[in-house]
């Protein structure tokens, strides 16, 4: 098994600190973006590595920042297949099943940006573990990682951010890499890849689609009308009714969340602030999150999917119903 490891060219050198038997591995540097911090891999940056993988027959690749510990991979679509990126979602998700399975008896707490997948609380309620989530700014999961190690030094805590960082407590960044090599190893033991390990977790818990879209505040009219317009769906969920029956409504800025289809009120301990959040009965959410430069609309969807066949036709559509779903509240946003 071949394995490229993609890392930036003025990188500190990624001590992965071990081998593995039967696997080559060959580091391939490409350019480092030009901001101090930067970007997440994306797969328009890696392509020249994905085009080197595929002529020199490369299994997996993987994308590693150890600097940010930040990480991402591309996997076959099936065993001489075509490469796919795989986005932070799908690798938190992957990763999270791998370790839980790793320790089943362990407490591990599950630390999530809030703009992650929904998936990611699902299946930490499968596992019977904490998931909490937070807003996270770039480069930072590591001090958020901190504040709760500091409340339980023995608390396992595993943490993804949208920024494609990646933090285990009990495993080196280097160990983090050998666990998916691992499992990419262990899948081609059985005919198959890391993708087959993702299409088996959409098949358990949903296939999950997110779209973040952000829009920068060009004054401050516009802001106080956008901030004014989360206060009006806090008062009245009811305002989005016909574009979007909603089934509840999480404040958590006031630690808030109401069932509007059982008229139940439910309260939960918050530090995240001021991010609203609503859930509609066609299983999309969508997270209102601003900062003070711009407004963040996250939004995600849940669909069934039982085959690999299924995931390209079923990843587009689902691409078209969000971007529907925000051009429609944008109309109403706008009035």
């Amino acid at each position: 098994m071949k394995v490229l490891i993609t890392v930036y060219s003025k990188s500190e050198t990624l001590d992965l600190g071990f081998l593995i038997e039967d696997i080559i591995t060959e580091i391939y540097p490409i350019q480092e973006p030009e901001k101090q911090n930067p970007k997440p891999f994306t797969a328009l940056q890696i392509k020249p590595a994905l085009d080197y993988a595929m002529k020199h027959e490369f299994d997996l690749v993987v994308c590693a920042d150890p600097i940010y510990e930040r990480l991402a991979i591309a996997v076959r679509k099936y065993r001489r297949g075509a490469f796919i990126f795989l986005n932070i979602h799908q690798l938190a998700a992957i990763l999270f099943n791998r370790w839980n399975q790793k320790a089943p008896e362990e407490s591990l707490l599950c630390l999530k940006s809030i703009h992650l997948s929904d998936m990611l609380d699902n299946m930490a309620a499968q596992f019977e573990l904490d998931c909490i989530r937070r807003i996270i700014n770039p480069g930072e999961l590591k001090k958020e990682v901190g504040k709760h190690q500091a409340l339980d030094e023995k608390q396992s805590i595993c943490a993804f951010n949208i920024d494609q960082q990646v933090i285990h407590t009990g495993y080196t960044f280097g160990e983090v890499i050998q666990l998916l090599i691992e499992l990419e190893k262990d899948r081609r033991n059985r005919g198959e890849t890391i993708f087959d390990e993702l299409m088996e977790l959409y098949q358990q818990y949903g296939f999950y689609k997110e779209k973040a879209v952000s829009v920068d505040f060009t004054g401050e009219k516009q802001k106080k009308n956008l901030l004014s317009i989360m206060e009006g769906i806090r008062k009245d969920p009811n305002i989005l009714e016909h574009i979007l029956p909603l089934s509840t409504i999480t404040d958590y800025r006031k630690g808030k969340k109401k069932n509007l289809l059982t008229n139940k009120n439910y309260e939960f301990i918050n530090i995240t602030g001021n991010v609203l959040r609503i859930d509609s009965t066609r299983n999309i959410s969508l997270t209102f999150a601003p900062s003070d430069a711009r407004m963040i609309h996250y939004a995600s969807i849940r669909v069934g999917i039982t085959s690999k066949g299924q995931y390209a036709d079923r990843n587009q559509d689902l691409d078209l119903e969000i971007i529907n779903a925000i051009k429609m509240l944008n109309k109403v946003l706008k009035k």
